[in-house]
């Protein structure tokens, strides 16, 4: 009996880390107090819908650079480059000097960044202006991922923080898996404009959700 009750008992807990509907509830972190197992929640529902929507617009983005623009594997790779170069020395040069306190704020500035460049980058007529559109993506994206982490990091007690950022994880995973599904159903049914210009107004969703923490 006490076999099969152990056996249940991590059975249990393992579902809590691999159910993806498991995940939001953040259910197989223990010693968390009723209030902050509900921000940790509300956390995950932000970051989950961000990169439900910000995975789906990135997969896609190379369909856009190529049939809108005429891009080939020569001049992604520079838009790449490009990319990762902002990306880096937005997070080695700002993000890691931001205090504790601000990372909400952050989060902010960063939506008020990738909201338009969605828009710019769908509607993009000339490889100037869709340049301006994926420097604002790389900016906002370099500051939303570690921001949104450090806020649910600072949940929770030390013994538990591995599970949380575990559970964290897994639910950026699952957002990156499913997003681009939908997004690339959305690009070939509805072309860019409108696919990217939908993205980037669905993501005043969770910039109005972080305003509320």
């Amino acid at each position: 009996n006490k076999r099969l009750v152990t056996l249940k008992t991590g059975f249990e807990e393992a579902s809590g880390f691999i159910n993806p509907l498991r995940l939001f509830g953040f259910n197989a972190v223990h010693s968390l107090g009723s209030t902050e197992r509900q921000k940790l929640r509300y956390l995950g529902k932000i970051y989950f819908f961000f990169l439900f929507v910000y995975s789906g617009l990135e997969f896609t983005v190379t369909f856009v650079t190529h049939y809108n623009h005429g891009f080939d594997s020569m001049a992604q790779g520079k838009m790449f480059m490009y990319l990762g170069i902002i990306m880096a020395l937005v997070q080695g040069g700002f993000v890691r000097r931001i205090k504790e306190g601000q990372e909400q704020k952050m989060c902010l500035i960063s939506f008020g960044l990738m909201i338009p460049s969605f828009c710019i980058i769908g509607l993009s007529s000339s490889k100037t202006v869709l340049y301006i559109g994926l420097t604002l993506y790389a900016v906002g994206s370099s500051l939303m991922v570690p921001c949104l982490t450090a806020l649910a990091s600072q949940l929770g007690p030390v013994s538990q923080k591995g599970t949380i950022l575990g559970i964290w994880r897994s639910l950026g995973a699952l957002a990156r898996a499913s997003g681009p599904v939908v997004a690339c159903f959305g690009f070939w049914s509805l072309g860019s404009g409108w696919s990217y210009s939908i993205g980037g107004f669905l993501l005043i969703i969770p910039l109005i959700m972080t305003r509320k923490l």
